[in-house]
């Protein structure tokens, strides 16, 4: 694949995906085993860990485009979703 300013097709941008607390080991291990590659973006956003941007292209590790984010699950997320497992 090229580098992503030669790149022509379409992209990846702006994708978060979310793990429940304490399963960012298994979060990145799911990331690993697709053959993408992880970098830390130095972010912290209103969380407590940092997101990390997950490159389908190892070879690009550009953190703005091209990538998707993880981040650990906010505690009202986590709130929604245990309501809703209730119904």
């Amino acid at each position: 694949m090229k580098r992503i300013e030669a790149y022509e097709g379409n992209l990846l941008n702006h994708i978060e995906a979310l793990y429940r607390p304490g399963e960012r080991d298994l979060a990145l291990e799911l990331v690993e085993a697709l053959g993408c590659s992880i970098s830390d973006t130095g972010f912290k956003g209103d969380g407590s860990e940092n997101f990390l941007a997950i490159h389908p292209n190892p070879a690009d590790p550009d953190i703005r485009n091209n990538a998707f984010y993880i981040s650990p699950m906010r505690p009202e997320q986590q709130a929604l979703e245990e309501s809703v497992a209730r119904l």
